[in-house]
């Protein structure tokens, strides 16, 4: 018993801290998200027991935290938490909120986590915990992200198109 409640601290003290250096501290974003890496080593079953409470806790992180994230590799592990709920049924809810924050609001969906998230989204989708409603869900999500896709490619095919201009306006 006592193990376990050492983990359970070590677990939701790690949890706190990033939730609140993350914000403060953008030097250590890199590293902080990095230390989150460990909860996708827990073993079965401790990972089993506090499930829903670590998705509760990524997705205040994620709701709070957002625009801190900024690395591909804050973004794998963020994604690879999620995607971690989908066989759980506590924790599905609350990680499939998170993705959905994530993929509709377009602050927040980036080309450094799109593909981390479509995987996500992806994973619960095929998932049978949620019902046929969420992964319909999750496939309308997939869909309406391609609409960022194309404001991504716009926008840099438009700087392209800009600098070739500027280019030729230089040598005349």
């Amino acid at each position: 018993m006592v193990p376990r409640l050492l983990v359970e601290k070590a677990v939701f003290g790690l949890l706190k801290i990033c939730q609140r250096l993350l914000p403060y501290k953008e030097d250590l974003a890199e590293e902080l998200l990095r230390s989150l890496q460990l909860l996708l080593k827990l073993d079965a079953r401790v990972a089993e027991a506090f499930c829903e409470r670590i998705t509760m806790e990524v997705m205040q992180l994620v709701k709070a935290n957002a625009a801190h994230i900024k690395s591909p590799m804050g973004w794998r592990t963020v994604s690879s938490l999620l995607a971690s709920t989908v066989r759980h049924s506590e924790a599905f809810g609350p990680g499939f909120e998170t993705l959905s924050f994530i993929m509709t609001d377009g602050a927040h969906l980036t080309p450094a986590n799109y593909v981390l998230c479509l995987d996500a989204a992806r994973a619960f989708a095929e998932s049978q915990v949620g019902g046929v409603e969420k992964s319909i869900r999750a496939l309308e999500i997939l869909a309406e992200s391609v609409n960022y896709l194309i404001q991504w490619a716009a926008s840099s095919s438009d700087g392209f198109e800009g600098d070739k201009e500027h280019e030729l306006r230089a040598r005349n």
